[in-house]
């Protein structure tokens, strides 16, 4: 057992695994505040995880399981998960979506590669949106993807940028309306009534409080350029 904290959110893990908490040794909580969630699964719900096209192990498993259930907690209390990949420039946050195999991570990388300490890759695969104060924070999480892109901290998300593939690097702005259709592919929409209306509390939310743009890039550093020289024009 080990307790970590995850977008400020204190959660205590009864593993059966070591596998779970060692991925997630950068959010180890040691402190005596109260749990805001208990996390313990079954063997039945650890072997649900199992999908058939993948050789998964139990440890993985396990470690989906636990994701699963923090999910289910996050819509109750004004958060979820977005398949995303997260920067924040000076600061200020950035949500890169794109459907699987467009570029999101080269995209990403090359950021990094342009501007250095300017940029800090807080998640590369699915980071934690939490409202808090009016205000969407971005967190990092220990799901973080292939790249293993992950950081314990967090930023304010300005922006939710979706990546096209295009010969030439321009970038537009989008309105809530054509963005709302992108947005929902990269989100876990939840079966409960209950559940929905908080999620669709949250995804309304940031369609009026984030920048929101479509980036038409190739493959190249200069796409990063012409990209940040509009989400962060201000």
């Amino acid at each position: 057992m080990f307790k970590c904290k995850i977008a400020d959110f204190i959660i205590e893990i009864d593993n059966k695994y070591p596998y779970s908490e060692k991925v997630c040794c950068d959010y180890l909580y040691t402190g005596d505040e109260k749990c805001d969630l208990h996390i313990s699964l079954s063997d039945k719900e650890i072997e649900a995880e199992h999908l058939p096209d993948q050789n998964s192990s139990l440890p993985l498993m396990e470690f989906s399981g636990i994701y699963r259930k923090l999910n289910d907690f996050l819509l109750d209390n004004n958060a979820f998960v977005m398949h995303c990949a997260l920067i924040s420039y000076n600061g200020k946050g950035t949500a890169f979506l794109a459907l699987s195999g467009t570029g999101k991570s080269t995209h990403t990388s090359y950021w990094k590669n342009l501007y250095k300490e300017k940029v800090v890759i807080i998640n590369g695969d699915k980071p934690i949106i939490r409202i808090k104060d009016g205000k969407a924070v971005a967190y990092g999480t220990p799901w973080s993807g292939k790249e293993g892109w992950q950081a314990n901290t967090s930023a304010e998300l300005y922006n939710i940028a979706f990546i096209n593939r295009s010969e030439s690097n321009y970038v537009r702005e989008i309105t809530s309306d054509e963005a709302l259709p992108f947005l929902m592919q990269q989100l876990l929409i939840p079966d409960d009534r209950t559940k929905m209306l908080a999620f669709l509390d949250i995804v309304n939310h940031l369609l009026s409080k984030c920048k929101l743009y479509n980036i038409y890039c190739n493959m190249s550093e200069d796409a990063a350029r012409v990209a940040c020289e509009t989400l962060y024009s201000e």
